[in-house]
């Protein structure tokens, strides 16, 4: 996830990386088993793109912290 702080920050959520948790975990107790979220990385550059603004997913790092 690569978040929007300004939003967040107006939003009054302090720590990122704790909603989005939080948020995911309400998600995934009222979804089937093949639909849950199972990693969540809280990026903090944003996702490499083309020209398009379309996400260049090969270009995308796939190790997880």
């Amino acid at each position: 996830i690569y978040p929007d702080l300004d939003y967040l920050k107006k939003a009054g959520i302090d720590n990122s990386d704790d909603y989005f948790h939080r948020e995911v975990d309400a998600y995934n107790r009222g979804a089937v088993s093949y639909k849950k979220v199972g990693i969540v990385k809280v990026r903090s550059e944003e996702f490499p793109k083309n020209t398009l603004r379309k996400i260049l997913r090969f270009r995308l790092d796939r190790t997880v912290d």
